[in-house]
């Protein structure tokens, strides 16, 4: 019999853990000294892009746009806003700055 909840979760902080992804390229690597290029690749991000209008957010996601719409921080210990191509070229498949896929 298929059921249907209303126990949905406030945020969604509350549903992942976080509202933030962790790149796997990172402990893929295993040691920080292994990225080369630590201003450029992201530690983690957050998994939508939760500061323009939604049809903004969406419209970037779909495209895969070169704007930096998503809050990010990098393995040199900054922060900044960081494309849908730049997420994508490091998460699918995973990749890293500098070295390219890691399996």
């Amino acid at each position: 019999m298929n059921q249907t909840t209303t126990n949905r979760p406030k945020r969604m902080a509350d549903f992942y853990g976080s509202s933030y992804c962790l790149n796997t390229v990172v402990t893929r690597l295993e040691k920080e000294s292994a990225i080369v290029e630590p201003s450029a690749t992201y530690y983690g991000a957050e998994i939508w892009s939760w500061h323009p209008n939604k049809a903004f957010a969406m419209s970037n996601f779909k495209n895969k746009t070169e704007k930096g719409v998503r809050v990010a921080y990098f393995v040199d210990g900054h922060a900044g806003l960081i494309s849908e191509l730049g997420l994508a070229a490091q998460c699918v498949p995973p990749a890293a700055p500098g070295i390219g896929p890691v399996p």
